[in-house]
């Protein structure tokens, strides 16, 4: 042990969960920060501060009326107590993280199973002591270790392949940096170029339009990402069409609220029509042609086809469009896009210019398809080869909410339950994770906390986490913008981290390049 580390506080008592010790006088000691006290040369345990209160020798009424007659003006004299650093202190709360074992320069994390020594010495943690928080060969990068509110120089990745292929959950009240979060995991994924992300941005904030900072700033993005849109589209985008061909009942679950007649009607058409089942509906011939369906139904899905798909009919009865569906254009769009995410590209969609029932519907589209399609890998043998591929929705509850999911499934709530499966996966976002089923909670093997403020929210939470953290709420309450808590299947504890500012990332790449240029380095 380094006799320089200075001792922050000894343990007095409590259990694993939550041990209790006396803090030093002269310290200070954060919610959420780590701590550290070493059990032997090599080992040593990592804890984490759940909680600081107050103590103290005296009785609490002689304390009421001290603070009584300095309040009162009874007395001019500043409040002292005698022998206060003994008298008065703090209780410091923490649970007991981990058992960080090193052995031959190799280490070994165990979950805590017994008690440490009374009286054991504790201090902070220091970045010599952050070995086991390794690179995986495939990494997605987080952000830095966190302790309290110290950020380290110590970068946090996960095995990307895992991570994304078991699904993300980011969870926090707005204003926390969700954005900035998934901007920095996006950047640095498309260095990785190993893995398939669908974004449907809904309010073109990822890409960086004109002088704005964004994923088009990445040096590799040309080749390991694509920008799709439909408004004046910058050099280097493609604009995109959806030809309602590709478009099949299914898609509509989740982007449309359909009775079961109305649905029942969408199939029969689709199994008689087949690619045409849409120009069908509005055929004034077929409207009493089938004792099936029925007259007021086939109205009603008019009327909300022509909303969704922002069309109406020609003078010659053929289907006008408005927006980004025809019937003659974009043949090959869901497939150039389900091929791009099988070759690894980030494909970010632009969706800011149509309604969510509209972004939810191409979603679906492309991620049926992928889905479909990674399923026959599986069935061949081919899915190994593979990438992961996984899409970014953001306010997660309108496709894969309670509500939504009561009315019937949708592909986004199977992906939740068995894209895992496939490699396929879901980057979910949401201010209010109590709408999402705990089925699906529960199956999102990875968790970003950032800020939560609401009690309901946090207890939907903490009770479908990888780890304990039944005694993190004040912690996850606590946490300020960019600051966050990983909880995973795939970390040896929940880990605290700190996401930093989105920009840094760029400015780097533009210092590194004037290193080079200038000095060749």
């Amino acid at each position: 042990m380094d006799k320089k580390k200075q001792q922050v506080c000894q343990i007095i008592g409590g259990s694993i969960g939550n041990l209790e010790a006396r803090q030093k006088n002269n310290q200070i000691i954060e919610l959420g920060e780590l701590l550290i006290s070493h059990i032997d040369e090599n080992q040593y345990a990592v804890y984490q501060v759940n909680d600081v209160s107050y103590s103290t020798q005296m009785e609490q009424k002689t304390i009421e009326l001290m603070s009584g007659m300095h309040l009162e003006n009874q007395t001019d004299e500043e409040i002292a107590f005698f022998d206060k650093d003994l008298r008065s202190y703090n209780i410091v709360n923490m649970k007991n993280l981990a058992i960080i074992e090193k052995k031959n320069k190799k280490f070994k994390v165990k979950a805590p199973k017994t008690l440490p020594d009374f009286f054991s010495n504790i201090y902070r943690i220091s970045e010599d002591e952050l070995f086991f928080l390794e690179k995986p060969q495939i990494p997605l990068y987080f952000g830095k270790l966190r302790s309290g509110s110290t950020v380290f120089e110590k970068d946090v990745y996960l095995d990307a392949n895992e991570v994304l292929s078991h699904h993300i959950l980011f969870c926090a009240t707005t204003g926390k940096g969700k954005s900035n979060f998934l901007k920095n995991i996006l950047w640095h994924n498309i260095g990785v170029e190993s893995n398939g992300i669908l974004v449907l941005d809904a309010h073109d904030e990822y890409f960086g339009r004109g002088a704005k900072k964004g994923l088009k700033n990445h040096d590799d993005f040309s080749q390991n990402a694509i920008y799709y849109t439909n408004f004046k589209a910058p050099f280097g985008s493609k604009t995109f069409y959806i030809n309602i061909a590709d478009i099949r009942p299914s898609h509509f679950e989740g982007s449309g609220n359909f009775s079961d007649a109305q649905k029942e009607a969408m199939r029969f058409y689709y199994q008689l029509f087949d690619k045409k089942w849409i120009p069908e509906i509005f055929n004034d011939d077929n409207i009493e042609a089938y004792q099936e369906v029925q007259k007021g139904t086939i109205l009603v899905l008019r009327r909300k086809f022509s909303r969704i798909l922002s069309c109406q009919k020609g003078e010659k009865g053929t289907l006008v469009f408005k927006d980004i569906f025809s019937d003659t254009k974009g043949e090959r769009t869901i497939k150039d896009i389900a091929d791009e995410l099988e070759s690894g590209k980030t494909v970010v969609l632009d969706c800011s210019h149509f309604s969510g029932s509209i972004e939810m519907l191409i979603g679906s589209m492309i991620m049926e398809t992928m889905f479909y399609r990674y399923k026959n890998y599986s069935k061949t043998g081919e899915l190994d080869n593979k990438p992961v591929v996984s899409v970014v929705i953001e306010e997660a509850p309108r496709v894969i909410g309670k509500d939504v999911l009561a009315k019937g499934s949708n592909i986004f709530g199977t992906i939740a339950r068995e894209g895992r499966k496939f490699k396929i996966g879901l980057i979910a976002i949401t201010q209010l994770p109590s709408l999402i089923p705990r089925e699906i909670l529960a199956n999102m093997n990875t968790k970003v906390i950032m800020g939560v403020e609401m009690a309901q929210e946090r207890e939907a939470i903490i009770s479908t986490t990888s780890q304990d953290l039944s005694e993190d709420s004040k912690n996850i309450a606590s946490l300020n913008k960019g600051e966050a808590i990983i909880s995973s299947t795939f970390v040896p504890f929940a880990v605290p981290i700190y996401c930093p500012l989105f920009e840094t990332n760029v400015d780097e790449k533009e210092v590194s390049k004037i290193r080079k240029s200038v000095f060749g380095m």
